[in-house]
């Protein structure tokens, strides 16, 4: 009877800590000189009401202080970068839904996170792999004017496609926070272009866009999404100097990890499907401990 009750102890202990990772988020430390690279809009105009129901706001939990952005992709599943994924835990948090304004007041819907999944591959040194998904301790209803998801791109995008980037970044660099949703118009530009105009290397994994001017992403943009022809195209990696002197901003692109991104939007069903089972497991793990006792 020992070898079943260390059988059933270890089993019970393993079973457990499953469930629990299930709301765990992962922590780790950041170079400081690519976080001088964090972006937001500059020189954006105002987003309208319900023009981009996408769009959601990741914040400091309990507060409307703006870490990043992101783009709702599933009822309860939101895309964003690994970098911002990594400043914190899911319980450090909450997606801000459903407003145009960075506020944590109606009509924003404020949800909490309960699994951060960031891309195994993910290199801060190149920003390379630069996603992770946020699994929503809610179920959005989605379909809305205000709340509803943007369409995964499965192709590559053309060069010179006209897009739009948005986000509640300042328009300065380490200037405050937009109160109201900005939004630019950029251009695809080429790799080779945009090795030119940056001066450092463009991964394999990563498309780049220009804005008129210095219209582009700037400080605390990142993770937001670009949408081309209706389709989320990329994830804000970086920028530089806000996109003054017609620099290019950098993107994950969306394409090449569809498949990726897809295998992590967990719907609610599923996790608690998957609670339920880790539950009965127990249960069945107990009685068998017990018969065995008897």
């Amino acid at each position: 009877m020992g070898h079943a009750v260390k059988s059933v102890c270890v089993l019970v202990v393993m079973l457990a800590s499953a469930s629990v990772s299930l709301r765990l988020g992962t922590k780790n430390e950041e170079s400081s000189a690519l976080r001088n690279s964090e972006p937001r809009i500059a020189d954006g105009a105002n987003a309208t009401s319900n023009e981009f129901p996408y769009q959601v706001a990741i914040v400091a939990k309990g507060t409307a202080t703006l870490r990043c952005g992101g783009a709702l992709i599933g009822k309860n599943s939101v895309l964003t970068s690994a970098y911002c994924a990594n400043l914190g835990t899911a319980s450090d948090i909450q997606v801000v839904v459903g407003n145009v304004k960075l506020s944590t007041e109606p009509p924003s819907q404020v949800v909490d996170v309960d699994i951060i999944f960031v891309h195994e591959a993910y290199d801060i040194s190149g920003r390379v792999n630069d996603l992770a998904v946020l699994q929503l301790a809610q179920t959005q209803n989605i379909g809305q004017p205000s709340v509803d998801v943007v369409k995964l791109r499965s192709s590559n995008v053309a060069l010179r496609s006209q897009c739009s980037f948005t986000g509640w970044g300042s328009d300065t660099w380490n200037g405050a926070a937009s109160d109201v949703l900005k939004k630019a118009n950029l251009t695809i530009l080429s790799t080779t272009d945009c090795v030119s105009q940056l001066g450092q290397e463009v991964q394999v994994d990563q498309i780049c866009a220009v804005g008129e001017g210095p219209s582009n992403a700037c400080f605390l943009d990142e993770g937001g999404p670009l949408v081309c022809d209706g389709e989320l195209t990329g994830i804000l990696s970086h920028s530089l100097n806000c996109g003054r002197q017609g620099k290019p901003s950098v993107y994950a692109e969306v394409a090449k990890h569809k498949a990726w991104i897809e295998s992590h939007i967990v719907d609610a069903a599923s996790v608690n499907s998957l609670s339920l089972l880790t539950i009965l497991a127990m249960l069945t793990a107990l009685t068998t401990f017990w018969n065995s006792a008897a």
